[in-house]
């Protein structure tokens, strides 16, 4: 749902020139005919680096990459000064990432993957959504204002629709930001936290740590959504 909502949203974009990969899925979906779709990841600098100024990463298992595939895109972020937008998902992302070339763009420590397990699944059902809370950081911060009022906005944050899943990381990194945490939940560090940004050489990375953004479209549609997702492609793209 998260691919399905921004895809339509950055596509109802004029300004942008979205290139969908595709990795799994209902192959019909993935019309190639349309130029909007691409069949595979860049293998070169000249497929990469020339055409494109952000990448959005979703729940893709690391192993999908060549070890010079991780190598381009951490190039692309630190040489070429592009953006890359990590979206978390159950159970690849980020936690394939661990020991990988791009280990160290995320702006979290990354964890290894604790699954719930099936009976925890069957008997346990996540049905309690859970707020995240602004940090300091994250009330000044750009990308994460959906209104210019400074109050209205916390306001606007605190009511936005709950999320039901999160991935379980580490503290930030030394140099990166925290811009939302949990607002119950904590690891030995202090409260998860669920959005990140940090610059990467000549780049920019945001890290979100949840799957489920696109609830915030409940009975706003693009309203918020969208803005934030326009502002955060447009502060690490360009």
């Amino acid at each position: 749902w998260e691919y399905r909502y921004l895809k339509n949203a950055i596509l109802r974009d004029y300004r942008m020139d979205l290139k969908i990969l595709l990795r799994r899925g209902d192959e019909s979906l993935a019309k190639f005919e349309d130029s909007r779709f691409v069949k595979e990841f860049p293998q070169e600098e000249k497929d990469l680096f020339p055409v494109y100024n952000l990448m959005i990463l979703g729940n893709v298992d690391a192993d999908y990459f060549s070890e010079e595939q991780m190598q381009l895109i951490q190039r692309f972020v630190s040489e070429k000064g592009a953006g890359l937008v990590l979206i978390a998902g159950e159970p690849y992302n980020p936690f394939t990432y661990r020991n990988t070339p791009l280990e160290n763009l995320f702006p979290v420590e990354i964890q290894p993957y604790q699954p719930r397990g099936k009976d925890a699944e069957i008997f346990e059902p996540l049905t309690q959504p859970f707020l995240m809370n602004l940090t300091d950081d994250g009330k000044v911060h750009p990308m994460m204002s959906l209104h210019f009022d400074a109050l209205e906005n916390q306001t606007l944050w605190a009511r936005l629709p709950g999320m039901f899943w999160f991935a379980q990381v580490g503290k930030r990194r030394p140099a990166a930001l925290v811009l939302a945490e949990h607002a119950s939940e904590r690891n030995d560090d202090g409260p998860y936290p669920l959005i990140a940004t940090q610059r990467y050489g000549k780049g920019s990375v945001l890290y979100v740590g949840v799957d489920a953004t696109w609830r915030w479209r409940f009975k706003r549609g693009d309203e918020l959504y969208y803005r934030f997702w326009n502002q955060a492609i447009k502060h690490l793209g360009m």
